[in-house]
């Protein structure tokens, strides 16, 4: 009983030492609750933090769009926040792109001419796990295996330890 116990103690101050750092990673305020997460909002140049556009509206709604969002909104008020998150450049929306004609029909073309390849799941899954930055994953899996080895150790230990008495 007392090696069981003596182990939690172990493992649970090897989680501390381990684990405690990656919480405070980044975080320059010594109170990890000033450290809040961002939502990144992906728009047409690339991602964006919510909330650091600005209160500018950069676009406007088209008037079916608009309609809809006033008949299926509970209230008016819905309505207008609603209208004011799609157009608010704080919100992420994109400013609106001018794009000339003859340049949008070059586009379309090309378009339908791309073949599309076929669809492989297991490859995307694969790649997207070990795809660049997963340094932490590769830790994790890792120390993982070894507990789980350490634990079948302890249990062969154990049950031959138990077997001589």
């Amino acid at each position: 009983m007392k090696r069981m116990l003596k182990a939690m103690v172990i493992t649970s101050f090897v989680a501390l030492v381990f684990g405690a750092p990656a919480a405070w990673a980044n975080c320059t305020n010594p109170n990890p609750a000033y450290c809040q997460y961002t939502e990144q909002a992906p728009t047409s140049t690339g991602t964006k933090a919510v909330g650091s556009g600005g209160d500018k509206q950069v676009t406007e709604l088209p008037t079916a769009v608009q309609h809809s969002i006033q008949t299926q909104s509970g209230s008016a008020a819905t309505a207008s926040t609603l209208e004011r998150i799609a157009t608010n450049a704080g919100a992420g929306a994109p400013a609106k792109v001018k794009v000339k004609k003859a340049e949008k029909t070059g586009v379309q073309k090309a378009l339908k001419k791309v073949s599309v390849e076929k669809a492989k799941p297991i490859r995307a899954g694969f790649s997207a796990v070990s795809g660049g930055g997963n340094g932490r994953l590769i830790v994790l899996v890792t120390v993982l295996g070894l507990m789980t080895l350490a634990a079948i150790a302890l249990a062969v230990a154990r049950r031959r330890g138990g077997a001589s008495r």
